[in-house]
Formats: structure tokens, sequence, C-alpha cells
């Protein structure tokens, strides 16, 4: 499968970008951040987060906003949700090849 890394201008007269990948099914999935700033969103909730809330997609790894349709599955108490449906379908083929990592 391959990812299309897109480069968009956060702020196009400071030519400042983010890059973004755009997986499957078109949903943006922001690249991971790197350095002393850099806050990873989780990958698991115990309870289940509201839209809006950052989640890392537990399949692609990639940061992401989940929305009143974000896909999810519960596993072990805790529930994973996922950048795209195909995600989902690899996490629940074999959720524990993905909830461990």
């Amino acid at each position: 499968m391959k990812i299309l890394i897109l480069t968009v201008s956060a702020v196009a007269l400071l030519g400042l970008s983010v890059p973004v990948a755009a997986g499957p099914f078109g949903a943006l999935v922001s690249s991971p951040r790197s350095g002393s700033h850099a806050r990873s969103a989780p990958i698991a909730f115990t309870s289940k987060p509201k839209p809006g809330t950052k989640a890392r997609c537990p399949v692609m790894k990639g940061e992401f906003t989940i929305t009143k349709n974000s896909k999810y599955s519960f596993y072990k108490g805790r529930y994973y949700f996922y950048c795209c449906p195909g995600c989902k379908s690899k996490f629940d083929a074999n959720p524990s090849k993905y909830a461990g990592r």
C-alpha cells in the first residue's frame, strides 16, 4: 500500500509547511513528529473519547483527529480508533499484533 506524501502550507505567506500523509480512503494523517517538543497522541483509550480528540492509528501509526464517524474497536478494556476503515479490518483480524505496539 502506497502512501502519498503531501505538503500542506500552514501559513503560505511565511512559507511554513506541515508534512501530511493521505492514507487509504483519503484520510489525512500527520507525519510523526520528532524533537523535544513532540507529544504523541495515544493509541488506546480507557473511555470513549469525544470527537476532536487526537489519536494515533494502531496500524499505520499516524496521528489523526477522531470524528463522530471514526471507526473503532473495543479490545481488552480499551478503545482503539483508526485513520481509515481498512486499518480497522486489519486490527480486527489480529488485534494482539497491533494493540501491543
